[in-house]
């Protein structure tokens, strides 16, 4: 990362940490901490499909298991918040490692098609078992997060937790893609055969690919359950599973800034598109359209593509080339 990037990721950092000192809107405060559990699920969903190359639909289906799964445990079994994170996440990873072996010889459509049935069943479970998931009344009551006596009660607090995982989370994800596994899923994406010719364990990949995104999109059911304390089977419906695939489609798969950029575009760019009434979608999907001809590689292509058009100009002036 240049000097120039760790500046910029600095500054967004900061500004994310003053905004709830700039305003204290419910709705503005519960907006960006939705968009901040978004990041986590479209940062593992990149991992899956923009580093490994392996399509999913159901990414929703995670989100809603995690979110369930938290709480009944919350409320049910009386549960602490942390320990359940870490039940959660240990659940997510057998879930997205049973999925993985269920779809190694598939791809493509074929891949996309498993996926999204998953999702469809976790959202017709929630809504048909209602002695357990309370059906289409929903799952509510479920207590406010507790962390080492530190009570989650505020939309403030809420904010200020779902931003410093969504921190951890690209941290990680930043120092794995440049590690040998980033490199590993690389060349399982681009050629399985000569990956397998380098010595690279394919299957074990794969299965890693899958575990750490249906891990992250379960963490984020998790702090769904515990600070919005109540749940709806129709909220995690495959609408929402196509909204996370645009979101990292239009920032860019398989680039570390592509996630953030496409979350907050699509999250935002929809609630200040609400006043539209239904064109919203229409709008909303000419957008997607168009950056999808112009710019297949998102908007992490487009702007690199203006910087570099902007740096050679500048460079030409000076009288100097690029190369």
């Amino acid at each position: 990362m240049t000097k120039h990037a760790k500046y910029l990721w600095l500054g967004l950092l900061l500004v994310l940490l003053a905004l709830p000192l700039l305003t204290n809107s419910y709705y503005i405060l519960r907006l960006l901490t939705t968009t901040g559990m978004y990041l986590i699920i479209v940062s593992g969903l990149n991992v899956l499909q923009g580093y490994a190359g392996l399509v999913s639909i159901g990414q929703a289906g995670f989100y809603g298991f995690g979110a369930y799964a938290a709480g009944l445990l919350m409320k049910n079994a009386g549960m602490p918040f942390v320990p359940t994170v870490v039940v959660v996440m240990c659940i997510g990873a057998l879930v997205g490692l049973f999925l993985g072996m269920v779809c190694l010889k598939l791809k493509q459509a074929y891949l996309a098609i498993v996926t999204l049935a998953f999702g469809l069943i976790v959202q017709i479970v929630a809504v048909n078992w209602s002695s357990v998931t309370g059906g289409m009344e929903g799952l509510m009551g479920i207590p406010k997060p507790n962390i080492f006596g530190f009570l989650i009660n505020t939309p403030t607090r809420g904010y200020y937790l779902v931003l410093l995982i969504s921190v951890i989370v690209s941290f990680v994800i930043a120092n794995l893609t440049k590690s040998s596994w980033g490199r590993a899923l690389n060349a399982v994406r681009d050629d399985e055969i000569a990956a397998n010719i380098m010595g690279i364990n394919v299957v074990n990949t794969k299965l890693f690919a899958f575990a750490f995104s249906s891990v992250l999109a379960m963490l984020s059911g998790t702090l769904y359950a515990g600070l919005y304390g109540g749940i709806f089977s129709d909220y995690f419906d495959m609408n929402l599973s196509v909204l996370f695939l645009s979101m990292m489609v239009i920032g860019g798969a398989g680039t570390q800034v592509g996630p953030v950029l496409g979350t907050v575009l699509i999250a935002l760019g929809l609630e200040t598109l609400r006043f539209l009434g239904e064109g919203q979608m229409l709008v909303y999907g000419v957008i997607v359209v168009a950056l999808c001809v112009f710019s297949p590689g998102g908007l992490v292509e487009l702007f690199s593509k203006k910087y570099r058009e902007y740096k050679d100009k500048t460079l030409a002036e000076r009288g100097v080339t690029s190369e």
